[in-house]
């Protein structure tokens, strides 16, 4: 009796419409049999990937060798420049008579090494400006004495805890602006000096009373926390736009805004409603922090550091015309 072989047959085509859907197990199974099937009959090294089947490409080792002789270090184009190797070849015909790389120019891209030697763009922002690397950033302030400095900083305390978003102010920075200079050239501060006094010399000195809290735009919606002036602020806006003018003359452009006499204690990083400051900003309406005499200006100097603002008082002028220098 003669065996017969067990008839299997073969996987059959199927049509489109009852082939298996994508990512079916049935497809799965049948990727990986392909797969499979390809890397037993792949030879090693060759173009199929063992054991997915796909086709491998090409890498580093499927390039041509480059040529290891050196070149001897001559312009090209001049058909002097030869690879040190004997017999080697000469520089291309078409380099016949044009400039070295280095030296060629392009109208439409600067080479990435050439990037250092090409034309100079638009000057940066300080020249821009006509600032120079002397300039200083500059204001003109009333100071305060240690009694209030101390008192607002109690009130900074008590807001610490509602205002964590709120950079405060160091109280031994607090002051009064009464204008903002922004970049000045050192060479410029004796005429501010002489400007300041010859108006601090047509100025009475007055008593001023600090008193109140509040923010800009408004204590729902604040942006800055500050104290309020009570008591001598007529003649702090007198002072101001005499100060405004005498500067103008100088060259300083004038203030957009009505002055208004306030000690900024500290600055909102993301404005938005805060109840909770708001409330205490309200409470503290009425709270006093002191009196001041008032008999100067100063000529101060602002430096942003690292661990914050730093002011160093220029000059100081005295009401009716005193000048005195700071530290």
């Amino acid at each position: 009796m003669v065996a017969h072989r067990r008839y299997r047959p073969g996987p059959r085509r199927l049509a489109p419409r009852d082939r298996p859907r994508a990512g079916s197990a049935t497809e799965v199974a049948d990727a990986r049999r392909r797969r499979q099937r390809a890397a037993r009959h792949a030879a090693p090294g060759g173009d199929v990937i063992p054991g997915s089947g796909a086709r491998r490409r090409p890498g580093p080792r499927d390039r041509p060798a480059r040529l290891s002789a050196r070149v001897s270090i001559e312009p090209r184009g001049t058909g002097s420049a030869r690879f040190a190797g004997a017999g080697g070849p000469r520089s291309r015909p078409g380099a016949q008579g044009r400039p070295p790389r280095g030296d060629r120019g392009s109208a439409c891209r600067t080479r990435r090494r050439d990037r250092s030697r090409a034309a100079p763009g638009p000057p940066e922002p300080a020249a821009a400006a006509g600032r120079h690397i002397s300039d200083i950033r500059a204001f003109v302030a009333i100071l305060l004495d240690d009694a209030i400095r101390s008192e607002l900083g109690t009130a900074i305390e008590r807001l610490r805890p509602v205002g964590r978003d709120v950079a405060w102010v160091v109280p031994g920075n607090l002051h009064l602006t009464v204008k903002f200079l922004g970049a000045v050239a050192d060479g410029r501060i004796g005429s501010i000096v002489g400007a300041l006094t010859g108006t601090a010399a047509d100025v009475s000195p007055f008593d001023a009373n600090f008193a109140g809290l509040g923010a800009f735009p408004s204590a729902t919606r604040p942006r800055v926390v500050w104290a309020g002036v009570t008591g001598g602020a007529g003649a702090m806006v007198d002072l101001a736009v005499r100060v405004d003018g005498a500067l103008a003359a100088l060259g300083f452009a004038r203030d957009e805004r009505p002055f208004s006499p306030h000690i900024t204690l500290g600055r909102v990083r993301q404005p938005g409603r805060n109840p909770a400051l708001t409330q205490d900003l309200w409470s503290a309406a009425a709270q006093e922090f002191g009196r001041l005499h008032v008999a100067g200006v100063s000529l101060m100097r602002s430096e942003l550091l690292a661990r914050g603002a730093r002011y160093t008082e220029l000059a100081t002028v005295s009401l009716r015309g005193d000048v005195g220098r700071g530290v």
